[in-house]
């Protein structure tokens, strides 16, 4: 199943705002989906929380011993 935006209007500037609340949907969205899995394979979830500054520290984490 294909994401749509919820918050985000296509043409529009994407602001801190939007971008945390577009990757809450979308980590609710898989959340949800691990907690079914889970109860139907009988083990716990294994729920995932990020949001768009880790990412940020992530790359440039990333970036710093290469060089970037």
């Amino acid at each position: 199943q294909a994401y749509r935006y919820r918050h985000y209007v296509p043409g529009k500037s994407l602001s801190a705002r939007i971008a945390y609340q577009e990757t809450r949907c979308i980590i609710d969205m898989v959340n949800r989906k691990e907690e079914k899995l889970a109860i139907e394979e009988h083990r716990e979830p294994h729920l995932i929380y990020f949001s768009p500054h880790m990412l940020r520290h992530t790359f440039v984490t990333h970036c710093r011993p290469r060089g970037g």
